[in-house]
């Protein structure tokens, strides 16, 4: 926003409802105060962009006051998400009546999501308000042991069955039941809280995961705890660092056949884990059916030159080879250096055969 006009009338109308201007080196806060049921909540729209060029984000700062632990739409960072910053469209020149737009959506979204709907909203978009680091999970429903696969940051995380006799540290449960937060649940902090949370809504999973932890590797007191409910995947990882040095070596000795029976064992701290389906079935299945609409037929690609390469792939993303499936690549050719500047391979597969270099490709990009 370049109109210093704009940018002062947006200043005078957040004014006139409550919200005033705090600039710091970092961003523009506009505080004020949001009515909801009666109640009076702390809130501040926030502009990431000195040039107000983006949406602001909206920050609750005591939305408890509600009368629930987890608010439908409200991040743990405390941002409500009243629309998709993603996708919402900014007008800087109409500034001030889209942040008054946003105040008064927040305000008729809370007063109609956090009474008898709360449980409802939640159960929508349950791993979001769990909360906790992003996991990536190749199933969709899994009772078992977990291989886990990591590239030094835990977001990177990837769970997938584990092959017979492998020695892992995590694990998986299922539930047909639709997981919430009722109005008295908090998020979890322990392993006690998250069992007994999971209890609430399916009475067998608190013993489902004792037993599991019974069968873990006895060298390895941290964990992972994966529950796969119809809504979603959530879980948690168990923080032995959290414990006295003397603690770890005494409960490491006695290992987790002893260790899940024990009461001391519900204290330990967790990291909570939202899971996201990256199995190539969910993705493909995002076209349409159960592992999209090419999937369990026999397709012939012949020439997968220029045209034919970037064919390859929407076949492949469109389920082509999959399930009872065959894409087969036909081309004689090698990829040359000139090809490179109109075809989906690049340098690292020039001389090399173009059939063979593009099914490469595609199993890298749905492996």
């Amino acid at each position: 926003m370049s109109d210093a006009h704009e940018r002062s009338e947006l200043v005078e109308a957040l004014r006139q409802v409550g919200f005033f201007a705090q600039p710091s080196a970092d961003c523009i806060d506009f505080n004020g105060e949001l009515r909801v049921s009666g109640h009076r909540l702390q809130a501040t729209l926030r502009f990431e962009n000195a040039d107000l060029l983006e949406a602001p984000k909206l920050i609750l700062h005591d939305a408890a006051a509600l009368g629930r632990h987890v608010i439908p739409h409200l991040e743990e960072s405390g941002e409500l998400c009243a629309f998709d910053r993603r996708q919402y469209l900014f007008d800087p020149y109409r500034a001030a009546e889209s942040c008054l737009g946003i105040l008064t959506k927040a305000a008729s979204d809370l007063e109609r999501n956090c009474g008898k709907r709360a449980e409802d909203e939640i159960a929508l978009e349950l791993p979001q308000h769990f909360g906790g680091r992003v996991v990536t999970t190749q199933f969709a429903k899994y009772n078992g042991p977990l291989k886990v696969t990591a590239s030094g940051d835990l977001n990177a995380t990837v769970l997938s069955a584990a092959s017979p006799g492998d020695r892992t540290r995590a694990f998986s449960v299922s539930t047909e039941a639709v997981m919430s937060f009722t109005a008295d649940q908090r998020r979890p902090e322990t392993l006690g809280e998250f069992i007994e949370w999971a209890g609430h809504w399916d009475h067998d999973l608190p013993s489902k995961i004792i037993s599991r932890l019974s069968r873990g590797r006895s060298d390895a007191l941290e964990q992972t705890v994966i529950v796969c409910a119809a809504n979603g995947q959530v879980g948690v990882r168990l923080v032995p660092d959290a414990l006295p040095p003397k603690n770890r070596q005494v409960y490491g000795n006695m290992g987790w056949s002893k260790l899940a029976k024990m009461e001391l064992v519900r204290d330990w701290p967790i990291r909570r884990l939202q899971g996201r389906r990256g199995d190539l079935e969910f993705i493909l299945s995002r076209n349409g059916g159960v592992m999209g609409p090419l999937s369990d037929r026999q397709i012939l690609l012949i020439g997968c030159g220029s045209i034919g390469g970037y064919l390859g792939l929407t076949l492949g993303q469109l389920g082509a080879g999959t399930g009872s499936g065959v894409l087969t690549l036909c081309d004689p050719e090698r990829l040359s250096t000139t090809n490179t500047a109109r075809h989906i391979l690049g340098a690292e597969s020039v001389d090399l055969p173009k059939a063979a270099e593009l099914k490469k490709r595609i199993l890298s990009h749905l492996p």
